[in-house]
């Protein structure tokens, strides 16, 4: 088995050789909007720190406003000197401007345009991310996927994600998703 890599510039080689547009943003970082308070499935708060681990973030209602919350919780987590994150845009979703209006330091954000991937490449590319131990933050959006392809998303892969979150403790995952998508009771839910 290879080494997993170490730099940014192999993991961009390896994402590259691989078929996959990485590309590292730049631009200035743009003051704070106000926040929205997303909603645990119970209907209370979330804690005001970044949750280790994974949660999922379905909208609440029409309109949602996952994508921001999730923008400003990478935002949180960039806040850490030299923190860096990765956004796999399965929906074509992210826009980098209103990413710096967020807050969201996009010198170090690595951002995967990735909407015709298919969701086990999606998926692959998570733990992939993960292994590589050297991002505080990724996002996973899967949120305007069509409904069939995410009901295949397959159970052992929940597991395989909290695995590698378990090994790099500093790391948090974000994947955007719609309520219907069926998750274990080991992951927090975070209505927005």
């Amino acid at each position: 088995m290879a080494a997993l890599p170490t730099t940014k510039p192999q993991l961009e080689r390896l994402l590259s050789a691989r078929g996959w547009g990485a590309t590292l943003l730049s631009a200035e970082q743009a003051p704070l909007t106000p926040q929205l308070t997303p909603k645990l499935a119970n209907g209370s708060a979330p804690p005001a720190r970044p949750h280790r681990g994974l949660t999922l973030l379905y909208p609440a209602g029409a309109g949602g406003g996952v994508t921001s919350a999730a923008l400003r919780a990478a935002a949180q987590a960039l806040a850490a000197p030299a923190a860096v994150a990765a956004w796999i845009d399965g929906t074509d979703a992210l826009d980098p401007e209103s990413a710096a209006r967020a807050g969201l330091c996009l010198d170090r954000l690595l951002w995967l345009p990735a909407a015709g991937a298919p969701l086990a490449e999606l998926l692959a590319l998570t733990q992939m991310l993960l292994a590589a131990a050297r991002f505080h933050a990724v996002v996973l959006d899967v949120l305007s996927r069509p409904a069939a392809e995410l009901e295949r998303w397959p159970r052992a892969a929940w597991f395989r994600l909290l695995r590698g979150l378990e090994r790099h403790r500093r790391s948090q995952l974000w994947v955007l998703a719609p309520a219907s998508l069926p998750a274990p009771s080991a992951i927090t839910k975070v209505a927005v």
